[in-house]
């Protein structure tokens, strides 16, 4: 089968024949796999834009083709190798250096934060103040 699918152009549209020989609607599969109509009809178009990205596109490829019929790991190997962007997988820890450098960014500029913060309650009071 998975040369089959290995040998197709579209991807999506493969994805959307199996769906309609299946006589499932887009519809159905939301619901039970509780992913949104405008994501599962981004995948039978190909457009990778509308996906969630990185881990949860792949959970995506492998719940569509669960409800289907189509073997999970088989789908997925073919849309990873039609859209590479989507197998590449974030270098562990890369969250944790984004987190540090935006703290040390509110330590380097956690006075002027704070003075932004009283003038505009200060400013705030003064308006209520005049209107009533």
């Amino acid at each position: 089968m998975s040369e089959q699918i290995s040998s197709l152009e579209d991807f999506g549209a493969f994805l959307r024949d199996r769906r309609q020989e299946a006589g499932i609607s887009l519809q159905q599969i939301s619901a039970i796999t509780k992913i949104s109509i405008s994501t599962l009809e981004a995948l039978e178009n190909n457009d990778i834009s509308g996906l969630p990205g990185g881990i949860f596109s792949r959970a995506v490829v492998r719940s569509y083709a669960s409800e289907v019929g189509l073997d999970q790991e088989d789908t997925l190997h073919i849309f990873l190798e039609k859209f590479p962007s989507e197998a590449e997988i974030p270098e562990f820890g890369q969250g944790r250096r984004d987190i540090v450098g935006s703290l040390e960014f509110w330590r380097e500029h956690r006075s002027l934060v704070f003075k932004c913060f009283f003038f505009g309650v200060l400013i705030i009071s003064a308006i209520v103040y005049f209107i009533l």
